[in-house]
């Protein structure tokens, strides 16, 4: 059966993988959606700081949450794979997931306020959150 470009990867994902791999893929989620949301509360006391305005904390952890979602689970894969000729789609749609986000849990920020804070987020999610993901899974046991 042929499935769509980016389906099959999913599939595979779903039908391919024992209950460990399962249960790791859920203490990644677990342990990158706090750690996420601990960087990303910094990032916009910080920026809330220097604009001056009052961005409520606690929808961060559920940013990152929705976030750890859409990229772990393939769906960025798949929304990329109807893009082949635009060159690196996959930066762009992760720029634009992390900007409307901010922008749809934060709303009372400005439009440039939360694209800062979402490129901010989105380059911090690729170089500190993976070296503190990476200490802090060692400390798990894995299945």
């Amino acid at each position: 059966m042929a499935l769509p470009v980016g389906l099959d990867a999913v599939f595979n994902l779903a039908t391919g993988q024992g209950f460990g791999t399962w249960i790791n893929m859920g203490i990644n989620l677990i342990a990158s959606t706090i750690i996420g949301g601990i960087v990303l509360i910094i990032i916009l006391a910080t920026v809330g700081k220097a604009w001056h305005e009052n961005v409520p904390m606690a929808r961060s952890f559920f940013v990152v949450f929705v976030i750890n979602l859409i990229t772990q689970f393939g769906i960025v894969g798949l929304i990329t794979g109807f893009l082949p000729g635009i060159a690196m789609a996959s930066i762009i749609v992760n720029l634009l997931l992390w900007i409307g986000l901010i922008k749809v849990f934060f709303g009372q920020m400005k439009m440039s306020h939360a694209a800062v804070v979402g490129v901010i987020g989105y380059v911090v999610s690729l170089i500190i959150v993976p070296m503190i993901l990476g200490i802090v899974l060692g400390l798990v046991p894995a299945f």
